[in-house]
C-alpha cells in the first residue's frame, strides 16, 4: 500500500498499474508485484538513497507532497524479512517502476488460479456478501461515544439497520453518565474527545464497577496503543476510518449476533481445482527496464484531469444522508482550518485535521485520510511550507467530491427522462 500510495501521489496524469505474477529464477520462486506509474520520476543519482530512513528524492517534493521519508525504508525491510527485496527503475518526467519480490516457498501441489477463475469466484463471493446480513437478539442497545457527529450518525444507521438500538454521546463525561444509567450491551468509545477523553471515561467506568465491553475507537493506532487502551480498561479497539464489516463483527461478538447468509449461493461459489505443479511463467528477473515514455494527452491542466471522488459507501442508499452531512460540513471545516492557520492556532488546526482524518474515511472519502494524517505531522513539526501545501491539497480534494444523489434529485432525474 505504501508503494501504491506513493505512485498515486506523484502521478498527476496518466496511469498507475499493478502487475502480479510468479517469477521462476535459478533459486526459489518469488511472488513479484510491479507498481508502475507515469508520474514525476526519480533522478538516477537519487535512486540509491530513497530507501534510507528520513530521506526523500527531492526537498521540493517534501514541500509539495509531504511525508516523512520512512515509507520506502520500512517497505524494503518488510520485503527482505519475507525473503525478497524491492528494486526501482525510473526516468524523470516519465515515471517509475517499483518491483517487490517476496519468497513464496515450495509450490509443489499448490493450486494455481487463472484470472478468469479469480474473477468468477470473487464475483460470486461479493454477490453472496451483499445478500448476507447480521442478526442480533431482540432488545439490544449500543452506546456510541464520539465527538464526531458523522461517526455517530454512520454507526447509528448501520446498527439500526440490523435491529440494534443506538444511544449517542458527544464526549466522555456524557458517555460515562449514560453508560452508568443505561443498559447497553457494548460501549463504542472514541479515545480523543473534548471535556473528557475516552481513556479517562473508561478508567472511571471501570473504577465504578462497570463490566460491559468497551471498544475503543481511534485514528492513532500507533505502537503501544493496544497496551494503553487495555490499561485504561478497554476490551479491544477499532481503527478509524471505521470499517463497517469489522464494526459489525465486533458488536456481534459482544451481543451474540450472527451472520446469516444465502447458503445456496455460498455453496455455489466456484472453487479452484488443484494441479500437480505450477506452470512456469516466463518473466524477466527482478531487474527492471525504465518506465516507457508517456505521450501527454491533450486537454486542460493536470489538476483538471483528476478523477472525481466518489464515496465507497455510495452504493448503500441508507448511508447517503451521512455522506451528504459530511460534505455539507466540509467546506466550513476547511475554512476553519485556514482561519486557525492564519491565526497561528496550531492546536485548533491539529484538532480539525484529526477530525477530518477520521470523519472523511468513515463516510467513504478515503482520499482525505493520508493527507490529513500528514497535515498532523507537519503541524507537530511546525513546518510552515508543508502545512500550507497540505491545506491546498485538501482543498483540491474537496473540489473533486461527488455527492450521492438525494431522493429529490433522483425523482427529478426520473421526471426529466419521461
Amino acid at each position: 500500500t505504501n508503494l501504491l500510495g506513493n505512485a498515486i501521489k506523484f502521478t498527476d496524469r496518466g496511469s498507475v498499474r499493478i502487475l502480479l505474477h510468479l517469477e521462476h529464477g535459478g533459486g526459489a520462486p518469488l511472488y513479484r508485484i510491479d507498481v508502475i506509474d507515469s508520474g514525476i520520476g526519480i533522478a538516477a543519482d537519487k535512486l540509491g538513497s530513497i530507501f534510507e530512513a528520513f530521506v526523500q528524492a527531492d526537498t521540493s517534493v517534501t514541500r509539495r507532497f509531504g511525508g516523512t521519508g520512512l515509507g520506502l525504508s520500512i517497505s524494503r525491510r518488510f520485503a527482505r524479512a519475507l525473503g525478497g527485496d524491492i528494486v526501482v527503475s525510473s526516468v524523470p518526467g516519465q515515471g517509475s517502476t517499483f518491483a517487490i519480490g517476496v519468497a513464496c516457498g515450495p509450490l509443489d501441489g499448490v493450486a494455481m488460479l487463472n484470472p478468469g477463475q479469480v474473477l468468477e469466484a470473487e464475483t460470486a463471493r461479493l454477490a453472496a456478501t451483499e445478500q448476507a446480513h447480521w442478526q442480533f437478539p431482540a432488545g439490544q442497545r449500543v452506546l456510541v461515544v464520539d465527538d464526531g457527529p458523522e461517526n455517530r450518525e454512520l454507526i447509528r444507521l448501520v446498527l439500526e439497520e440490523c435491529g440494534v438500538a443506538v444511544d449517542q454521546a458527544e464526549n466522555g463525561k456524557v458517555g460515562m453518565d449514560m453508560a452508568l444509567a443505561g443498559d447497553h450491551g457494548i460501549v463504542l468509545m472514541d479515545m480523543q474527545m473534548p471535556v473528557m477523553d475516552g481513556y479517562m471515561a473508561t478508567r472511571l467506568l471501570r473504577s465504578q464497577g462497570y463490566a460491559r465491553p468497551i471498544l475503543a475507537l481511534t485514528a492513532h493506532a500507533m505502537k503501544g496503543f493496544e497496551q494503553q487502551v487495555a490499561e485504561a480498561g478497554c476490551s479491544g479497539y477499532l481503527t478509524k476510518p471505521v470499517d463497517i464489516d469489522r464494526l459489525l463483527a465486533a458488536v456481534a461478538d459482544a451481543l451474540g449476533g450472527r451472520l446469516a447468509s444465502n447458503a445456496d449461493r455460498a455453496a455455489a461459489t466456484p472453487q479452484a481445482a488443484p494441479v500437480a505443479a505450477p506452470t512456469p511463467i516466463p518473466t524477466p528477473a527482478l531487474a527492471l527496464a525504465p518506465a516507457p515514455a508517456l505521450v501527454p494527452a491533450p486537454g486542460p491542466a493536470p489538476h483538471a484531469a483528476l478523477p472525481p471522488l466518489v464515496s465507497r459507501l455510495a452504493n448503500r442508499p441508507r448511508l447517503h444522508s451521512s455522506i451528504r452531512k459530511f460534505t455539507s460540513r466540509l467546506a466550513s471545516q476547511l475554512d476553519a482550518m485556514d482561519t486557525a492557520w492564519q491565526a497561528g492556532d496550531l492546536a485548533e488546526l491539529a484538532a480539525l485535521a484529526h477530525w477530518l482524518k477520521g470523519a472523511a474515511g468513515t463516510v467513504g472519502y478515503d482520499a482525505f485520510t493520508e493527507p490529513s494524517a500528514e497535515l498532523e505531522e507537519h503541524i507537530a513539526e511546525a513546518d510552515s511550507a508543508a502545512i500550507t501545501a497540505s491545506l491546498q491539497a485538501l482543498r483540491g480534494l474537496q473540489a473533486r467530491i461527488v455527492e450521492p444523489e438525494s431522493p429529490a434529485d433522483q425523482l427529478n432525474d426520473i421526471k426529466a427522462s419521461t
